[in-house]
């Protein structure tokens, strides 16, 4: 298993997970996990997004989930402009729950025919 940053630590034990964030999670740290979701509505985008706000240098590494699936593979070039719309959206805790219409669109646009 990879070295595990402090802040990887801190997230994992601090509630604001969801499954495509715990996917990611267990990718960079090296962690058995027998699938990767991607994130399906805006909610589960920005837990991902928190976790690599709060783990930056994950952040450069995305392009490797794209090997889990069709949805990774569309979400990851579009993934700079995701964080862009939601973070115009959003409240800058980006908190839990988040309203984030465009967001939503964009997301459901970019995972057009791509199976859940």
């Amino acid at each position: 298993m990879a070295e595990v940053p402090q802040a990887a630590l801190n997230w994992i034990v601090g509630g604001d997970t969801g499954m495509p964030a715990l996917g990611i999670w267990a990718h960079m740290v090296g962690a058995a996990m027998t699938f990767h979701e991607h994130p399906q509505d805006a909610t589960e985008l920005a837990q991902c997004l928190r976790l690599l706000d709060q783990v930056p240098e994950w952040r450069g590494r995305m392009p490797e989930m794209a090997r889990y699936s069709r949805g990774w593979r569309s979400i990851i070039p579009a993934l700079d402009a995701l964080t862009a719309t939601l973070r115009s959206e959003s409240d800058p805790e980006w908190g839990c729950r988040v309203s984030a219409p465009q967001t939503a669109a964009m997301l459901r646009s970019i995972l057009v025919g791509v199976a859940a």
